[in-house]
C-alpha cells in the first residue's frame, strides 16, 4: 500500500496523522481499526517519509500560492485566505495543489514576491473575497475546470 492511499484512509475515518521524530502519532484515534493499525505498523518508515516530504512541501505550496495572489493583485485578505485554504488542504491532496499551480503559473516557480510574509496577526480577522480559485476547489477535482490564464 502506498504512503498516500494509507494516508487518505487514516483522514477518511476522521483521523489525523503526525510525526514526532521516530513515532506516528495518531490523532481522533476513535476509529483506529486492528486493520489500520497494523498497517500504520507495517509502513511506519514509509509513512514518516511521506508526512516529512507533505511537510517539505507546504512551504513550496505557500510560497506559489502566494505567487499567484501577486499575480490577481490580491489584497491582505485574500492572501489570509489563500493561506488558510492550503494549509486546511488535506496531506493526500496538497500535492495535486501543487501541480495544479505549477501547471497553470509555471513562471511562479522562478520568481515569487516575498510580501505576503508579513505578521498573520495584522491580517488576521479581515475578510474579502479572493480573485483565485480556492485551494480546496482545486484539490478536490483535478478535473473541473480550471481558471485560464490572462
Amino acid at each position: 500500500m502506498k504512503p498516500v492511499d494509507l494516508y487518505r484512509a487514516v483522514h477518511d475515518a476522521g483521523m489525523y496523522l503526525r510525526g514526532d521524530g521516530d513515532k506516528l502519532v495518531v490523532g481522533h484515534c476513535e476509529g483506529l481499526t486492528a486493520e489500520l493499525r497494523q498497517l500504520l505498523r507495517e509502513h511506519k518508515p514509509a509513512m514518516l517519509m511521506f508526512l516529512a516530504e507533505a511537510h517539505d512541501a507546504l512551504a513550496e505550496l505557500l510560497e506559489i500560492a502566494m505567487g499567484v495572489c501577486d499575480h490577481y493583485g490580491d489584497g491582505l485578505a485574500a492572501r489570509a485566505d489563500m493561506k488558510r485554504g492550503c494549509l486546511s488542504t488535506p496531506l493526500h491532496l496538497r500535492n495535486d495543489l501543487l501541480d495544479h499551480f505549477r501547471g497553470c503559473y509555471p513562471a511562479l516557480g522562478e520568481s515569487v514576491s516575498r510580501e505576503w510574509q508579513e505578521d498573520d496577526a495584522s491580517i488576521a480577522g479581515r475578510s474579502a473575497p479572493t480573485k483565485t480559485s480556492s485551494p480546496q476547489d482545486v484539490a478536490r477535482s483535478s478535473t473541473s475546470s480550471r481558471r485560464s490564464k490572462p
